[in-house]
């Protein structure tokens, strides 16, 4: 049986967090190809955002923003959808493809629409019998995460006025 073709997203969402100096998105690919090795899988492609938001409703205007900033992630995974270009998409967890739940939403269900699966390192394999769990739970994850830094930012900025 031929190895099954993988792609390793990886992804930050500050500018800050992909300097030279931090190790977040080398981490993430490393840890990616070893799960890769692991698996047995051939890594056709790595897919990174180096420092982008992600907290959009949209796809294609975050595919665009994206493009517009040189990113090609999103664009690329569109193109590998369309094409069912892997069979595997690794990511360390789901909180690297989005901040809202409406795009990390997307992201699992056109994943596995095309006939794909997920491997997130925090949580084993996501396929079509517990996609639809996994993608509910980690994408209100996600977005909690920000909500929640927000509303200690706003407060941080209204006690330092005060």
């Amino acid at each position: 049986m031929p190895q099954q073709r993988a792609v390793i997203w990886c992804a930050v969402s500050t500018a800050a967090q992909a300097m030279e100096d931090k190790t977040s998105l080398d981490a993430q690919e490393s840890d990616g190809r070893a799960a890769a090795d692991r698996e047995g899988l051939e890594v056709l492609e790595v897919l990174k955002v180096p420092g982008h938001s992600r907290r959009y409703l949209s796809l294609e205007k975050c595919a665009a923003d994206m493009l517009a900033a040189g990113i090609n992630a999103f664009a690329r995974l569109i193109e590998l959808w369309e094409s069912r270009g892997f069979e595997v998409l690794i990511v360390r967890d789901g909180d690297r493809f989005a901040r809202t739940q409406s795009l990390h939403l997307r992201v699992v269900e056109e994943t596995i629409h095309a006939g794909a699966r997920i491997l997130s390192l925090a949580d084993g394999w996501i396929d079509a019998n517990n996609y639809r769990l996994w993608g509910a739970l980690n994408s209100y994850k996600a977005a909690s995460e920000i909500d929640q830094m927000q509303k200690r930012r706003a407060a941080s900025l209204r006690a330092r006025l005060a």
